[in-house]
């Protein structure tokens, strides 16, 4: 990866996301360190085998990313295409004649939030991965230039010990000649004298060996010589025949002249300067300072050597890049895996955001139609022009997206008796309030019970309230709009709101100083339309880990019996809905491509060797319904829809799927099952439920 950074000004958008991301791929085949740095390493003598596999392992990765990178825009492109099709299909369904323009209209705002939701969370993480990976570029720049500067530093460090060493050499041969003379002054004779008569005497046995001595004698050598001649000489006479050896004996030896050397008249002064005692001190310093200088300079000359021939010094730099290099390269292989990482799920994201673009489109114009067909319709009662105004202002605020339509529904009123108006907040005292209405309540409807709002009493937008209170203690409500009178004696600074015994329960009943501690909560349910039985019911439920492509419906977790936001449906285990059947979800590899979910695949749904009923349940008024079932897989002939067996045996190993209309008394709707090895009832892949 190149110390500079990969990412610069990177837009919120793109339009096509593979070609710019794999020229950002072609770029990061770089190694991560430099060439020249590479190049340093190797000249101050660092192991750079980690640098040189991490640059070959990020250009490995690099190569192979190309068909990775393919692979998932493909993947991208299918999945923007299955969600094409859907939005395609619920424009399609707007189309019906009976949808009036404003349900339309909040229909399309509704899609289009939810869009826009998409396309927020698109830029969230495409920003995140972007900062991500330029707060790693950063650092992985910053850990090159502290690379750099360790590399410098060590260079610097190596050429002082190089310069160091030479002085130490050059120093080293001067000790040595100086050492040298001091030996050959020390090796000198104590007295002259003796000096001179040592080389007289070479030269003495010098001159006998070549037959030369004092004149005198070689006088004397030569008469003899003659005398010995002419001896000879006779003796050959009287010898006839006699032949004559190498010598010419018949000639006469040359004379001999003494040259009369002379003693030379060279002379020294023999004047003395100083007298004895004075040059014994001479001789003494002189022996002293021979001593000093000779102990010195063999010290100077061992300390200098050793200097010169040692290399401590560079492999002391060396150690220290062996200890602070590695962890930052170490450090440095992590950050560009982070950024590989980064890199790669931009692409994904980038094509999200890409394949968002057109159907975000193809909404935007449906909801200006509608718009602008609403807009030319005679007005409605105040109540409805608030509603159709909401509406038009969903694009104002995304939030309505979410709206849930429900209408509380009254329940009980349920005694409280730990209340503490002045002693505790406002927020102790609601939760106390919602905790009574939820321990109440049956287990199936726990979930859903709520404690009433003092808002909704005030409104009378609860379904059932009574008109008044005819309790002998107050009504009380939770917040908002809880809030009564101030009064510095109590814990929050306020009274609270409350309907006394015997008032009306409206605006006009209510009283806002309130602090008796005995009182009643009101507990309701929040039920949408099809639960109250109201307008049409058009349910459909999935059961695998995603819904079918193409599909639209409620996909249920295998979660426990509760409510989801005005509709209540889920699992129990006879009756018990502290349940979790979410193991037992398979994907759409199953259940025909719808996937599917087991009744109870663990098992543990049992009491001993028994196994017990396992119910997914959905609450609804009572009343006739169409219902079509789908149990998908091997055995199911213990099955049941609302106690009704629809498969038997003859159905078992194949898909079991059964339309019928169902007769709702107790206002849930059921199916049953068992565990999964008791070979009763083995999974459901889909519900269809219709008034």
């Amino acid at each position: 990866v190149p110390p500079g950074p990969f990412v610069s000004g990177y837009s919120s958008r793109i339009y096509n996301p593979i070609l710019p991301v794999m020229s950002l791929f072609a770029a990061a085949s770089l190694a991560a360190v430099g060439a020249s740095d590479v190049l340093e390493l190797m000249q101050v003598g660092v192991h750079c085998e980690a640098v040189e596999s991490l640059a070959a392992e990020q250009a490995e990765f690099w190569r192979h990313e190309g068909k990775a990178l393919h692979k998932v825009a493909t993947t991208v492109n299918a999945s923007a295409l299955g969600v094409a099709e859907d939005v395609d299909e619920f424009l399609r369904n707007q189309m019906n004649p009976d949808n009036t323009c404003h349900a339309k209209l909040y229909r399309y705002q509704n899609m289009l939030n939810h869009l826009h939701d998409d396309v927020n969370l698109v830029y969230s993480k495409e920003k995140t991965l972007v900062e991500t990976i330029q707060a790693e570029e950063a650092i992985v720049s910053d850990l090159n230039a502290r690379i750099k500067r360790a590399l410098e530093d060590a260079a610097a460090k190596k050429k002082q010990c190089a310069e160091t060493k030479a002085e130490a050499c050059a120093q080293a041969q001067t000790y040595a000649g100086e050492l040298e003379e001091l030996k050959q002054i020390g090796h000198s004779p104590e007295h002259p004298l003796a000096l001179f008569q040592a080389t007289m005497r070479r030269a003495r046995r010098t001159g006998v060996a070549a037959g030369l001595g004092s004149s005198a004698r070689a006088t004397l050598h030569a008469r003899r010589l003659k005398a010995s001649h002419r001896e000879y000489k006779t003796c050959l006479a009287e010898t006839p025949g006699a032949v004559a050896s190498l010598l010419q004996l018949s000639q006469e030896p040359e004379e001999f002249q003494a040259s009369n050397q002379q003693v030379s008249e060279h002379k020294f002064d023999a004047t003395v300067t100083f007298g004895e005692k004075e040059c014994e001190r001479e001789r003494e310093r002189l022996e002293k300072a021979w001593r000093e200088a000779y102990m010195s300079i063999e010290d100077l000359l061992e300390t200098n050597t050793a200097a010169c021939e040692d290399d401590s010094c560079e492999n002391a730099v060396d150690a220290e890049l062996q200890t602070t290099l590695p962890p930052m390269h170490e450090e440095q292989s992590e950050r560009i895996k982070t950024i590989r990482e980064a890199q790669h799920e931009l692409v994904k994201v980038r094509a999200e955001m890409e394949a968002l673009e057109p159907t975000l489109k193809k909404v935007e114009i449906a909801t200006a139609d509608a718009q602008e067909q609403c807009g030319t319709l005679e007005k409605g009662s105040e109540y409805l022009e608030e509603v159709r105004d909401l509406i038009k202002g969903m694009k104002r605020c995304p939030g309505l997206a979410g709206a849930a339509f429900t209408i509380p529904e009254f329940q009980r009123t349920v005694t409280v008796t730990t209340l503490d108006i002045m002693g505790e907040s406002v927020a102790d005292t609601d939760a106390k309030l919602d905790a009574a209405c939820k321990d109440a309540a049956a287990e199936h409807d726990r979930e859903a019970t709520r404690a009433a709002t003092q808002t909704e009493l005030r409104g009378r937008l609860i379904d059932g309230i009574p008109e008044t209170n005819d309790f002998q203690m107050s009504l009380y409500g939770i917040c908002p709009g809880c809030r009564g009178v101030s009064y510095q004696g109590s814990a929050d600074g306020h009274l609270r709101r409350c309907y006394k015994p015997q008032a009306t329960v409206n605006v006009k009943g209510e009283s806002k100083d309130c602090q008796e501690n005995l009182g009643h909560a009101v507990c309701v349910i929040d039920r949408s339309l099809a639960e109250r039985g109201m307008g049409n019911v058009d349910l459909t439920f999935f059961f695998g880990t995603e819904l079918p492509a193409g599909e639209e419906g409620i996909l249920d977790t295998g979660a426990g019996f509760k409510s989801h936001g005005g509709l209540s449906f889920g699992w129990d285990c006879n009756g018990d809905a502290n349940v979790d059947y979410s193991s037992g979800r398979r994907n759409l590899g199953r259940g025909g491509g719808l996937g599917l979910n087991h009744f109870d695949r663990s098992n543990t749904c049992k009491n001993g060797g028994e196994y017990l009923p396992v119910h997914w349940n959905v609450l609804l008024p009572s009343g006739e319904y169409d219902v079509t079932v789908n149990f998908p897989e091997y055995y199911h002939q213990g099955c049941t829809v609302e106690g009704e067996n629809w498969c038997g045996p003859e159905t078992n190993n194949k898909a079991c799927v059964v339309s019928k209309k169902v007769t709702v008394t107790d206002g849930k709707f059921t199916l049953q099952g068992f565990g999964h090895d008791s070979g009763e009832c083995h999974s459901v892949a889909k519900v269809v439920i219709k008034k």
